[in-house]
C-alpha cells in the first residue's frame, strides 16, 4: 500500500503572505468598524440624555406657564389689571385722583425746609466755633 503524502499546498495557504495580507486588512476593517458602532452608540446616548434633560426643562416651563395662565385668567386679576391700566371702575366706585404736580411740589417744600434747617444749624455751629477759644477746638479735634 501507498502512502499519500501529504499536500503542502493545502497546509500553506494561511501562510501564504497574501492570505495573510488579506486577513490583517480585514481584522482591522473589523476594529474600525466596532469603534464606529461604539462612537455613535456613545454620541446617541449622549443626545438621548441632552435630550431628556431639555424635556425635563420645557415641562418645568410649561407648569410654569399653565400657573401663569390660570392667574391671568382670574376674574379679579383681570379686574385689577382693568383698574390699573385702563382706569375703568365698577359700578357704584368712586375714583379719586391727585395730581403728581402737587405731590412733587409738597415733597420739594419738605426737601427744601431740610435743606435750610441744615444751612442754619451750621451757620450757628460756625459762629459757636468761631468763638470758642482754640484750645477747646483743638481738644475737640483730636478727642471727639
Amino acid at each position: 500500500m501507498e502512502r499519500k503524502t501529504p499536500n503542502k499546498k493545502n497546509g500553506n495557504f494561511f501562510n501564504s503572505q497574501p492570505v495573510l495580507f488579506f486577513l490583517i486588512l480585514v481584522l482591522l476593517w473589523a476594529i474600525i468598524v466596532c469603534v464606529r458602532i461604539t462612537y455613535k452608540k456613545n454620541q446617541m446616548a449622549r443626545e438621548s440624555r441632552l435630550i431628556g434633560e431639555k424635556i425635563e426643562d420645557l415641562k418645568k416651563e410649561n407648569q410654569t406657564l399653565a400657573a401663569l395662565k390660570s392667574i391671568l385668567n382670574n376674574r379679579s386679576y383681570l379686574e385689577k389689571e382693568a383698574k390699573k391700566r385702563l382706569n375703568l371702575k365698577n359700578e357704584g366706585e368712586e375714583i379719586v385722583m391727585i395730581p403728581a404736580r402737587d405731590l412733587e411740589n409738597e415733597m420739594s417744600k419738605s426737601e427744601n425746609e431740610a435743606a435750610q434747617e441744615k444751612v442754619k444749624t451750621d451757620e450757628i455751629s460756625q459762629e459757636y466755633l468761631e468763638k470758642m477759644p482754640n484750645y477747646k477746638k483743638w481738644l475737640i479735634y483730636f478727642f471727639e
